[in-house]
């Protein structure tokens, strides 16, 4: 019962806006778990605090969308907009809706017709999509997608083969926070740094850093890339 309030409270946190389909869920669970008072109260809280972020009628519209074609195997019509980009329409089958902890954001993976020939899978920001339309066109996902496993490595949303390996130094400022967390599967145990004495060397592999620069400038000056 507590994991189920700790999913409800992290689904909560990884929303900025008002998400309907999701707050349904969570009033639906609250009143399955009324028997266990305390916390079917505080999960229909955490649903009272999801009902009162800003209102998205765009981005409800496009998750419900999303969220149907999904459950049902059909592909999308989506215009998306990229950062700093012109918006583009494109066919999409959502191979796997995974959320992100870097800027509260959900993301929908699969192959895009616009990337077709160019790379397998693509990763498309909610929040970035303009509309959304269900079409007749089914697919299925390939036996050989090991969905959730592609994102095992992922640093968040951009999974794949880890390649590139990390080497971080942080300072004595933030060495205990360093070391109580397991940040990444495949980090490798910190140890001191020889060139710099206090502080600590971080290592890991990832299949893109793309996602984790926001994460390694958030540390300021207590960070350091030593490649």
């Amino acid at each position: 019962v507590v994991t189920l309030y700790l999913g409800a409270r992290l689904l909560v946190k990884q929303h900025d806006h008002r998400n309907e389909p999701a707050e349904t869920a969570l009033r639906k669970l609250a009143a399955v778990l009324r028997s266990d008072a305390p916390i079917g109260k505080e999960i229909e809280r955490a649903a009272d605090e999801l009902a009162q972020r800003g209102e998205d009628r765009q981005y409800q519209s496009i998750f419900r969308t999303i969220a149907q074609a999904y459950a049902y195997r059909k592909k999308v019509e989506l215009v998306y907009r990229p950062p700093n980009g012109k918006p583009f329409p494109t066919t999409f089958a959502t191979y796997l809706i995974e959320p992100s902890l870097v800027g509260a954001a959900t993301y929908i993976l699969g192959p895009s017709s616009i990337d077709k020939g160019k790379r397998e899978y693509s990763e498309y920001k909610l929040g970035r999509i303009q509309s959304a339309e269900i079409t007749q066109e089914g697919y299925a996902i390939p036996a050989e997608y090991q969905g959730l496993e592609v994102m095992r490595h992922a640093w968040s949303v951009i999974g794949g083969e880890a390649k590139i390996e990390v080497v971080l130094r942080f300072s004595p400022n933030v060495r205990e926070r360093v070391l109580e967390t397991e940040w990444h599967p495949l980090q490798e145990k910190p140890v001191d740094d020889s060139e710099k004495p206090g502080w600590l060397r971080w290592t890991t592999k990832v299949p893109s850093t793309l996602d984790m620069l926001p994460g390694i400038r958030g540390w300021g000056a207590d960070c350091e890339v030593v490649g």
